[in-house]
């Protein structure tokens, strides 16, 4: 595991991903009471232009659609943390 200082927050991720996101300029950006970390790096991938990159999609490869969940801490961002739902799929009760 490595660690990035994005603001003034220190965000794990596991170590094969960190070359690959250290060399992204992130922020934090706060929507109510989630906080998430972007870019405003424009890349083009299979989907489409992209203005607005979320660190967490970033490290789990997560297709449009489907939705990320944070296990624990935000800031920790390993995938072992990270849970991705398939678009479509619907919580069970």
């Amino acid at each position: 595991m490595k660690t990035l200082l994005i603001g003034n927050h220190t965000v794990i991720v596991d170590d094969e991903d960190f070359d690959r996101v250290s060399a992204i300029n992130w922020s934090v950006r706060v929507r109510g009471k989630q906080t998430y970390f972007t870019s405003m790096t424009r890349r083009l991938t299979p989907y489409g232009p992209q203005t607005c990159q979320l660190l967490h999609r970033i490290v789990t490869d997560a297709s449009p659609g489907s939705r990320v969940e944070f296990l624990g801490s935000y800031t920790d961002l390993q995938k072992h943390n990270l849970k991705v739902t398939p678009k479509g799929k619907r919580k069970q009760k």
